[in-house]
């Protein structure tokens, strides 16, 4: 059994950002992620699970209302893939019209460049919704692509940050996004000292991690299950 998990991005102020959409499977009474129920699958499983988180999300979106944006992986094989792109982003539209405001995360192990990389972009854009550079610092999230396009976000891996020599490109990158009005977030924070050290440069950029909060499982319409509730009780007065 799947099912979608939201993990909340803290804003400086104190405040909710949005969260990040996380798909889970339940294994052996667990609920594990994607790296362990997809390990070994074939880009065509990627694919299906892309369309079949758009249509839980749909299924959602009555929860999904009220929490602020909605942050949704989308795998590499289907930003390869034009036509499977279209249909994903179609179906996550849907959650714009219903009040979810949405923003694709766009993959970090996404190869394309040049016009390839543009069109599929384009096809996010084309459907209203907002997109992120991904797990900037790792693979093919780099500057390089940051600064090739207008991103509304850009998600810093802090893995990237700990694994290196110095901080001078995160500095680069933190005045890139502010001067072109681009949403910093800092994600996977384990430790909250950091942000008083060494991300303290960083203090106006959003964190996500389990340093602030764990994911919690979304159960299915349970602002619509409650707002029936209380209407049939009001109904019965």
């Amino acid at each position: 059994m799947k099912a979608i998990a939201l993990q909340a991005i803290h804003q400086p102020n104190g405040g909710i950002l949005g969260h990040e959409v996380l798909v889970r499977q339940s294994v052996g009474g667990s609920w594990v992620g994607p790296g362990a129920f997809m390990a070994g699958s074939n880009p065509q499983a990627w694919v299906s699970m892309d369309r079949a988180v758009a249509q839980m999300l749909i299924n959602h979106a009555a929860d999904l209302r009220g929490r602020g944006v909605s942050f949704v992986n989308v795998s590499a094989h289907t930003l390869a893939d034009p036509a499977e792109l279209y249909a994903v982003c179609r179906s996550l539209a849907k959650l714009t019209q219903m009040g979810v405001e949405v923003c694709v995360e766009v993959s970090e192990a996404f190869d394309a460049i040049g016009s390839s990389f543009n069109q599929a972009m384009g096809v996010i854009k084309d459907q209203g919704l907002l997109l992120a550079i991904d797990d900037f610092g790792i693979e093919w999230s780099n500057f390089s692509r940051l600064s090739s396009y207008p991103w509304d976000y850009c998600k810093v891996d802090l893995t990237a940050v700990w694994n290196s020599d110095n901080l001078d490109w995160l500095i680069e990158v933190r005045d890139y996004c502010s001067a072109n009005g681009i949403g910093l977030i800092l994600e996977k924070l384990e430790c909250l000292k950091v942000l008083g050290g060494v991300l303290k440069p960083l203090n106006s950029a959003s964190v996500q991690g389990f340093a602030l909060s764990k994911p919690f499982i979304l159960q299915i319409n349970s602002f619509a299950d409650c707002s029936a509730t209380q209407q049939k009780a009001q109904q019965s007065l």
